[in-house]
């Protein structure tokens, strides 16, 4: 059983707009139209999911472990509102170094009496194409010279020696 908290800057994420400046001018890939950046937390174990859920919604609100509620909005167990349906393309990416995020100990101990067996933390990129870009395409042609960083004009999302991917599919994330 699992419990995912995905959040998103709520001002401009310069981060992404410079990759997708970079994706646009090193790279090359024009058909790439937009480019987001999401944070997710993925809390695993055997436990009672409402009380873990109402555990996070405390810790959302009352700590910035997960986020800071300055700058970020965050939503459990569902994709922040204005991002759901504007991508074409999701991929999650995992740090290799580390399986479990350093912060596990402190964030377990707000999360008591709920016990939890792991705690994950990944970078989710949303990417939308031109309309006119098929899906073929996209994987077999626009994915590879965008995703995996292989040399200074092919990849920039993915450090494959630090880093590895996965696409999802947002309708079956939570």
């Amino acid at each position: 059983m699992s419990v995912t908290v995905v959040s998103a800057l709520k001002q401009t994420d310069l981060h992404a707009l410079s990759a997708l400046e970079a994706i646009h001018q090193l790279l090359g890939v024009k058909a790439l139209r937009r480019l987001s950046r999401l944070s997710c937390w993925r809390f695993g174990g055997t436990f009672d999911k409402a009380a873990l859920t109402g555990k996070i919604h405390q810790l959302l609100d009352e700590t910035y472990y997960l986020i800071n509620p300055n700058k970020e909005t965050a939503s459990v167990n569902t994709w922040p509102t204005d991002v759901a349906d504007l991508h074409s393309v999701w991929v999650q990416v995992f740090n290799r170094t580390f399986k479990e995020v350093p912060e596990k100990e402190h964030i377990a101990a707000k999360l008591r009496p709920v016990s939890v067996d792991h705690i994950e933390k990944s970078t989710i990129w949303g990417l939308q194409f031109e309309p006119d870009a098929s899906p073929d395409f996209i994987r077999s042609a626009l994915l590879p010279q965008v995703l995996e960083t292989r040399s200074h004009s092919q990849g920039l999302l993915v450090h494959p020696l630090l880093e590895t991917h996965r696409m999802i599919d947002p309708a079956a994330f939570f």
